[in-house]
């Protein structure tokens, strides 16, 4: 909950199984999927870990909306068709409605259904949840943005660059936002913080194009 964006590395080790490690990338997304082999090793320690910090998965207390919400999310990490995830997660938000991210989840299968008005509902009742929950924020904002509520997404996206501001993804939103308004001044310093934190980020540069245009500056652009 609440990284930075960064790339990670994921361990797991585990007595008489073989010592696990995967580098997760939220550099472009405040979300990953991570599946972990466990292969048996008998009569064999784990192995010693890397000193690193420990970062807590949460599931649902409850067993229905735990089962539920780890079907859903393995079927939206597996599979291009998100719809059938969204039952599965649906469930588990019935069955423990206090588990808020079970919202960003499933705000995120209706956004990949292009569902934009189920996905700003779930992800409003996810941020009113949990105001801390980067995720929740940044997602509702990207919704608002194609749902054409600017004013919304702004306030929104501004929120949750006060949770994370070295979210790379946080400040191009925001400078979409700005650009649909017709405001490239306010769009130009995200775009710049964007590129900043992340020189690789692609849509940055062509933002930061579409600026220089607006400036009359067509060699830069």
């Amino acid at each position: 909950d609440n990284l930075g964006a960064d790339r990670y590395v994921i361990v797991v080790q585990q007595r008489e199984f073989r010592y696990f490690t995967r580098e997760v990338d939220l550099l472009y997304s405040p979300s990953a999927f991570v599946y972990v082999d466990l292969i048996p090793v008998p009569d064999k320690n784990a192995d010693a870990a890397p000193p690193g910090a420990t970062i807590s998965a949460r599931l649902p207390s409850n067993d229905t909306a735990r089962q539920e919400f780890e079907k859903g999310q393995e079927i939206l990490a597996s599979t291009k068709d998100p719809k059938d995830s969204i039952s599965h997660l649906q469930k588990a938000m019935k069955a423990e409605p206090s588990f808020e991210p079970t919202y960003v989840l499933l705000g995120k299968a209706y956004m990949d259904e292009k569902d934009w008005k189920n996905a700003e509902t779930v992800l409003r009742k996810g941020a009113d949840l949990d105001p801390k929950d980067f995720a929740a924020s940044f997602m509702l904002g990207a919704c608002l943005n194609q749902e054409k509520d600017f004013a919304a997404a702004e306030k929104t996206l501004l929120h949750s660059l006060e949770i994370n501001p070295r979210a790379v993804e946080g400040h191009y939103e925001l400078a979409r936002t700005y650009f649909s308004l017709n405001d490239w001044q306010k769009a130009e310093p995200h775009v710049a913080q964007a590129l900043k934190l992340d020189p690789n980020f692609a849509p940055a540069h062509v933002a930061m194009g579409n600026v220089f245009l607006r400036k009359g500056n067509v060699a830069s652009a």
